[in-house]
C-alpha cells in the first residue's frame, strides 16, 4: 500500500518515467514525500517506544530472573514484582512463559487478543 500511494503522489505531483530531469514541481513532491513519510515513520516509532515498558529498572529484572532460572531456580520461587514485570513486558501470565508446553504462537496470542476483548 505505501508503495501505491508514493506512486500515486509522484504521479499528481508531475512525475514522468524515464525522463532524465524532473521539473521543481515534481523535486519539491519527491522532497515532500521523503520528508513526511520519514518524520511521519519517527512519529510513530516515538509513540511505540513511549508506550514500550522495557527500561533499566524492568530489563536488570528480567536478566535477573533469566539468569535464576538458568542457575537452576524455582519458577514458584518469583517474587510478585518479578511476576508482574514478566507479565507486563510479555504480555502472559508468569506462569507461561518459560513453559515449554505453552510455547506462545501467533495463534494463541490472537487468542488471546479475542478473550480480553469480549
Amino acid at each position: 500500500m505505501a508503495t501505491f500511494a508514493v506512486g500515486v503522489i509522484l504521479e499528481k505531483g508531475g512525475y514522468i518515467d524515464g525522463e532524465t530531469t524532473q521539473s521543481i514541481a515534481t523535486q519539491n513532491t519527491i522532497a515532500g514525500v521523503l520528508v513526511i513519510r520519514t518524520g511521519g515513520l519517527l512519529v510513530i516509532a516515538g509513540a511505540f517506544a513511549m508506550t514500550l515498558q522495557l527500561n533499566c529498572e524492568t530489563h536488570s529484572t528480567i536478566v535477573y530472573e533469566i539468569d535464576r532460572l538458568k542457575a537452576g531456580g524455582v519458577k514458584s520461587d518469583a517474587t510478585p514484582k518479578v511476576c508482574a514485570v514478566v507479565e507486563a513486558l510479555t504480555g502472559f501470565d508468569y506462569d507461561d512463559v518459560w513453559d515449554d508446553k505453552n510455547v506462545p504462537t501467533v495463534e494463541t496470542a490472537q487468542a488471546r487478543v479475542d478473550i480480553e476483548e469480549d
